[in-house]
């Protein structure tokens, strides 16, 4: 009979076990076709909670074990009785000596040990050699004699998670995805990132927690809430769908907010070798033999104030390049372009100022190095909307070339708007016409042109992306929102009317407008003139 794995999720059917629907939100069983829901593998592995802490209780009385606490950082570290611990492998400050008495901080799962600590030794030495150029590697190789194995707090979390992403100045937008197995570190003293670079962990090699794993092994018990072990999870989940969200919107300015109430979650500790010296930090993963350096120096992103100074460059280019190909001349080049540089420079110092000035020289994450490539395998989250009444997968798209081309278009059309029409009422024949004519649509439309550029353009793009759905068929759609088309389009023109009659825009539009004939016929007969 196959024994229980407390870290799969089983058909209340058959007993069997079942994989996750993205679509259909829930639990399939490949055997019997039979359906479970999301929150009934959480109700059984309550069931598994109590079991398990009914077991411990009973044997913990034949396994003697002590208790240390560090009086810097405030880790503690359970361990066999008789060994010697002297001082605080996380922070370097001295250790406490307790008696345990209790059954408190003990996991339901753990991965064991499979390399020995000369072995660890050995491969964070083999790193050291191969990376012989850099500081952290010559520090590291004089202290490795240091280097400790532990077994560290994590949470195993496992189920559906949910997710809204959001790009500044856009409404969110929701994705899904299965968490197929992570663990999530549950102590404050040690370095997220470092203990990431070290994993992944073989699930394979689960197995439920017992005091016979603890033989000659330290345990680090776990030291954060509930209320911060949720929202690690959280941010956990939120980092690494964040790069795929980053690439559906197109930047990386994303904000990813994960709900993790549907999670399955198991206490679990799993073997890591540790070392520190310094600020430099190591680790060595237990079963595998990954290891993982963290630098010494901190770095900080590159001063706020670079980007808008080389945004506010290209635009003028090319107004200068297209004037200069229409037979303007070289003195009229650079003062319109140079205007155009001088206003969008302090449009973009502005506007950058506001949402990055006050942050100074960011600090940037320490770099990890570690001896190989595996990483841990996260299954794309899919976008998804309500469409006909169901909540369906999506592809999103922003910046298709075509959207991308009338972005661009549209303000350098308005730019040039009386040279335009002078072009096509002189049948498409570009002799005669001078640019000089439109100074005045120029002195107007080359100031707002990047204004609406990057505001309203930029809205355009980001709150309205095409979408594509697959239907019940299978067959790829767009999605068009539905309307009643008489009733929107008579909406659309009484608004337009009302806007236009009403507001004090009008007179604004209707200078516009006298302009723009003026402009154009003065390009058309400026000899004339």
């Amino acid at each position: 009979m196959k024994t229980y794995e407390p870290i799969n999720i089983y058909c209340s059917s058959c007993g069997a076990p079942a994989k996750f629907d993205i679509a259909g939100q829930i639990y399939r069983c490949a055997y019997c076709g039979g359906v479970t829901g999301i929150r009934e593998p959480l109700a059984e592995k309550q069931g598994f909670r109590r079991a398990h802490r009914e077991k411990l209780q009973a044997k913990r009385r034949t396994f003697p074990l002590q208790k240390a606490l560090c009086t810097g950082c405030g880790a503690q570290i359970i361990f066999p009785e008789g060994e010697a611990l002297t001082g605080c492998a996380f922070c370097g400050r001295n250790l406490v000596r307790q008696e345990y008495l209790g059954e408190e901080g003990f996991p339901e799962i753990l991965i064991p040990f499979k390399i020995t600590e000369d072995e660890a030794r050995e491969r964070l030495l083999a790193w050291c050699d191969q990376n012989k150029g850099k500081r952290e590697a010559r520090e590291i190789r004089r202290q490795a004699d240091q280097l400790k194995g532990y077994y560290l707090p994590y949470e195993l979390v496992k189920g559906p998670a949910s997710c809204t992403v959001s790009r500044r100045e856009s409404h969110p937008f929701r994705c899904r995805g299965f968490w197929d197995g992570s663990f999530v570190n549950t102590s404050k003293q040690l370095d997220n990132l470092l203990l990431d670079g070290m994993e992944p962990y073989d699930l394979k090699d689960v197995k439920e927690f017992d005091f016979s794993y603890l033989a000659g092994q330290r345990v680090k018990i776990r030291d954060t809430d509930e209320g911060e072990t949720a929202s690690r999870i959280a941010d956990e989940i939120a980092s690494k769908y964040r790069p795929f969200a980053a690439k559906v919107l197109e930047t990386r300015g994303v904000t990813v907010n994960a709900d993790t109430g549907n999670l399955l979650q198991l206490s679990a500790v799993l073997p890591v070798y540790y070392l520190r010296v310094g600020d430099i930090l190591a680790a060595v993963n237990g079963q595998t033999g990954k290891v993982a350096v963290r630098e010494k120096r901190q770095r900080h992103m590159a001063p706020w104030w670079i980007r808008p100074i080389l945004g506010g460059l290209g635009f003028p280019a090319l107004v200068y390049a297209i004037m200069y190909l229409f037979g303007a001349e070289q003195t009229a080049c650079l003062f319109v372009s140079g205007l155009l540089a001088v206003f969008l420079l302090v449009v973009l110092f502005v506007a950058y100022h506001d949402e990055f000035g006050g942050m100074g020289r960011e600090a940037l994450p320490r770099r990890v190095f570690t001896s190989d490539d595996r990483t841990e395998t996260v299954s794309p989250p899919e976008f998804c909307m309500p469409i006909d009444g169901k909540d369906r997968a999506v592809t999103l798209r922003f910046t298709t070339p075509l959207r991308l081309l009338e972005m661009v278009l549209s303000p350098l059309a308005a730019v040039f708007l009386p040279v335009i029409l002078a072009f096509l009422l002189n049948g498409f024949d570009y002799h005669g016409l001078t640019i000089g004519g439109a100074a005045v649509w120029l002195c107007i439309w080359v100031p707002l042109a990047p204004v609406f550029l990057l505001k309203w353009g930029r809205l355009e793009l980001y709150e309205h992306p095409v979408v594509y759905y697959r239907d019940d068929s299978g067959r790829r759609r767009r999605y068009r929102k539905r309307k009643d088309p008489l009733k929107e389009r008579l909406k659309d023109v009484l608004d337009t009317v009302k806007a236009f009659v009403f507001s004090p825009m009008i007179f604004a539009i209707l200078f516009l407008l006298i302009v723009l004939i003026i402009n154009t016929y003065l390009v058309l007969h400026w000899d004339a003139v």
